[in-house]
């Protein structure tokens, strides 16, 4: 990444900046005419903000933590969340294949950054209406699973207590969300009410959320300001439309019995007694408890 992270010392020069990305034309289901990926395209972002990410997939074991990088790009009427290894492997796919790349580099480059993924979801938040939020994510096959969460409403507590965060005094503000309770640092130097996942809402940028357990913490690691075509997007091609419920039912039964999942994948083939014999259930830790 070409000095795309910039220190958090320089965040509020960048949001001081008075240039503005260039406007395109975009709609809500065809991808722009340079894209090879089929994208249904929501804005153009304005802005890209990263998150490091860590989390305890195991609640037994709390010191084994798993570490991301994340992104939110914003846009003037939606912003998106993802893995930054999404947006990486789904931009390079993009240059390779309209450069004339074969199949076989395609892959080969792609497929090895997606593997790093450790955050699933896109999550598309639309400021219009600001309680409803799409999510879609790939579960162990070729599909696409989108559901829309509507009627989220986030109650923010503001405390006067403040801390420094680089060079900026942040604000305090707490809330609980699906089972867990938030701690959130915002700053006011940056006018974007806006954060990570579907955190959001509060008189400034989110620059750090935590739940009290200590199993999320969402750290701000970086600001872009970008120009020209930055898409706030989703992927376009085997979309399945379903349900909250289907989504983390799917999930809950794979990782409690990923033996279902290899068996979807291999179809009929024969399974080795070596191979079942390692196969365990996994720790399941969701960022949503209910």
């Amino acid at each position: 990444m070409k000095q795309t992270i910039v220190t958090a010392t320089l965040l509020l020069t960048l949001a001081a900046f008075g240039v503005k990305a260039q406007s395109i034309s975009v709609s809500n289901a065809d991808s722009h005419e340079n894209d090879t990926l089929a994208m249904q395209i929501f804005d153009n972002a304005k802005y890209r903000i990263f998150y490091s990410l860590s989390f305890s997939e195991d609640t037994a074991n709390l010191d084994m933590k798993k570490e991301c990088q994340t992104v939110l790009l914003v846009g003037d009427k939606y912003s998106s969340f993802m893995d930054y290894n999404k947006l990486r492997g789904d931009s390079i796919y993009n240059a390779l294949t309209k450069s004339g790349e074969g199949l076989g580099a395609i892959v080969g480059q792609t497929l090895s950054i997606m593997q790093m993924m450790k955050f699933d979801p896109i999550i598309i938040k639309n400021y219009p209406s600001k309680n409803d939020f799409v999510f879609q994510q790939m579960i162990g096959s070729r599909e696409e699973f989108r559901y829309t969460d509507t009627g989220i409403e986030i109650k923010w507590q503001l405390w006067p207590d403040e801390k420094q965060i680089g060079k900026h005094t942040c604000k305090k503000a707490t809330c609980t969300y699906r089972g867990r309770n938030y701690i959130a640092w915002y700053s006011r130097d940056i006018m974007l009410g806006d954060g990570p996942y579907i955190f959001g809402g509060l008189p400034g940028l989110i620059m750090e959320i935590y739940d009290d357990r200590g199993h999320y913490t969402f750290t701000l690691n970086g600001i872009e300001q970008t120009k020209g075509y930055n898409p706030v997007y989703l992927p376009w091609d085997n979309v399945v439309n379903t349900t909250r419920d289907e989504v983390r039912k799917t999930i809950s039964n794979l990782k409690s019995n990923p033996l279902s999942m290899l068996q979807l994948l291999n179809g009929e083939a024969q399974i080795s007694d070596e191979v079942l014999k390692r196969i365990k259930p996994k720790p399941y830790n969701p960022i949503e408890l209910e």
